[in-house]
């Protein structure tokens, strides 16, 4: 009963909302990945109003990796204000703090599972797409993200204030782990070794640190070796994500990976002053007005037709290509923080 209770309004709130109801239970579509959800009915029999005005909480059904799981509760906080929902259910959220009460602007979130008595919209809140019509801001950027999270800061200690390395200290995130076991994930082949050494030699760094899941990234150990000349003292941090998100909170400048754990970290400091990436811009819709973007692009393109171009598969011929890529065909670019256009980046000659 429950179960044909639930089906039934969830074609009702796609009906009354104009969403795609074969997105909402989770079945292929041709816009591409979507998340499913289901609507619990509570104690309590639905009336004839809109179902969203009669929702009382958004239950998050799990969190994904950490910078994914950012991604899922800004987009939960972001619904909920948009549509009067004071209570996000967040199990297994280990960075959030529980509320027992909503805080200013009245949104709570509560790291457990809702009572029998609550009316849920339950899912994974990660792509907006499946719930489109219900957002006015289609598109995910950091400081929307930023902004989300502000909301809830109370309950999350990674926004509050953190004492700032020096400028000269310069922190790498070296995105290793998962997309160096087996075939990896097709969408996250990561930079050259020449991208960290073509920053590692432009400005005079007093320290470089690491901060990696493991050493399984092939650049990890040659950066680390003592054979590449004219490279500043080198450190490396294999420690708990909690304490690597401490360290990376506190840098002014940032060489990013590439995924979404650096733009979560992003959207949580307050210190970045300069951020360093390798190819990818959408990090730069807003940030560059908190932060100096330094993107280096692979000026001749076959970096990123044999990496990036949704075929990383952790072959011998991709990590040989990671180590071997020549700095010559990088080209470094800058954009101001001040510059009013993302589009206006400006190489910068050696």
């Amino acid at each position: 009963m429950q179960e044909a209770s639930t089906s039934a309004l969830l074609s009702r709130f796609a009906h009354e909302y104009g969403l795609d109801l074969s997105a909402l239970t989770d079945e292929p579509i041709a816009a591409g990945p979507s998340d499913s959800y289901r609507i619990l009915p509570g104690a309590e029999p639905c009336g004839h109003e809109p179902l969203l005005r009669q929702i009382t909480a958004l239950q998050i059904r799990s969190p994904m990796r950490f910078g994914n799981s950012l991604i899922q509760l800004s987009n939960a906080i972001e619904l909920a204000g948009l549509h009067g929902i004071s209570r996000i259910y967040a199990p297994g959220f280990w960075w959030v703090v529980s509320s027992p009460a909503p805080v200013i602007p009245a949104i709570q979130v509560i790291t457990n599972l809702a009572g029998p008595q609550e009316r849920i919209l339950e899912g994974m809140f990660y792509y907006k797409r499946t719930l489109r019509t219900l957002y006015q801001q289609p598109e995910k950027c950091i400081d929307a993200i930023r902004n989300n999270l502000f909301h809830v800061r109370q309950q999350i200690p990674l926004l509050k204030a953190r004492e700032p390395l020096r400028d000269d200290h310069l922190v790498l995130h070296i995105r290793s782990g998962d997309v160096f076991h087996g075939k990896g994930h097709p969408l996250y082949g990561q930079p050259p070794l020449s991208f960290y050494t073509l920053i590692l030699r432009r400005w005079p760094w007093r320290k470089a640190t690491i901060v990696s899941e493991d050493r399984l990234n092939p650049v990890i150990d040659r950066l680390l070796g003592g054979t590449i000349p004219n490279l500043p003292p080198m450190e490396h941090r294999t420690a708990s994500l909690q304490e690597d998100l401490e360290l990376l909170l506190r840098a002014r400048s940032l060489v990013c990976s590439l995924g979404t754990f650096m733009p979560a970290v992003l959207s949580l400091s307050a210190n970045v002053r300069r951020v360093i990436l390798f190819e990818r811009l959408w990090y730069a819709r807003t940030l560059q007005q908190r932060a100096d973007l330094l993107v280096v692009k692979d000026s001749v393109g076959d970096y990123c037709r044999g990496v990036l171009d949704k075929n990383w598969q952790n072959s011998k011929q991709q990590r040989e290509l990671m180590l071997g890529y020549p700095e010559g065909r990088l080209q470094l670019s800058h954009l101001s923080r001040h510059a009013t256009k993302v589009s206006t980046f400006v190489p910068l000659k050696s």
